[in-house]
Formats: C-alpha cells, structure tokens, sequence
C-alpha cells in the first residue's frame, strides 16, 4: 500500500492532461518548454502515469555484488516490485538479494 504522502502532483503542457510526476521528464519536454503544475494528486505507483516518470525498483545481491539494473541493462524500462521480486527468485544467490522501492526525489522545477 502506498501512502498518500508519497503522491505527488501531476505536470502538463498547457491544455494537456497531467500525468507526468516530474517536470523535467524527456517525454513531456519534447511536448512544452514550460511545463503547468496540475492540481490534484497522482500515486508515482499506479494509475496513468507516463512511463518515463514512473520510478523504478531495484534489487542488488550483497553476495555477488549485481544489481537487476546492471543485469537487464538492455531492458530500458523501469522496474516494477513484480520484477525485483522475479529477479531475486530467479538470481542464484536470491536469500541475499536486498528489494529497494523507489525513491521520489522532489521535481527540480520551481512552483510559483
């Protein structure tokens, strides 16, 4: 369960439907220079959030020193709980595997 104080407020061009949780996110960019704050509040976890924003899971073996980012580089996709936890069952040291949930960081953009 996600708590509400890890939502976050959505950002969108002008006129737009807000579902990007960070203001400095590539797709959006490429959409506005200057990105709007929306109102409400969005969960970073679910729900219609733009893919590049969504933050990722990670799962890092203590033992033999691999994570699941450096082991499916070539994915490109942020990392779902599910897919720590299939990477851990699945790593040959998996009792030493540490789960990390996301961290959101707070967006770099200034509200005024």
């Amino acid at each position: 369960m996600t708590a509400v104080i890890d939502w976050v407020r959505p950002w969108y061009p002008g006129g737009g439907a807000g579902d990007h949780i960070d203001p400095d996110c590539p797709i959006l960019a490429e959409q506005t220079s200057t990105p709007v704050e929306g109102s409400g509040w969005l969960d970073p976890n679910k729900g219609l959030v733009c893919p590049a924003c969504v933050p990722s899971w990670e799962a890092v073996c203590d033992t033999c020193d691999v994570s699941m980012a450096d082991d499916w580089e070539d994915d490109g996709d942020r990392f779902t709980e599910a897919a720590a936890k299939n990477w851990k069952s699945q790593h040959r040291c998996a009792p030493r595997v540490r789960i990390t949930p996301p961290k959101i960081t707070p967006p770099s953009r200034s509200t005024q």
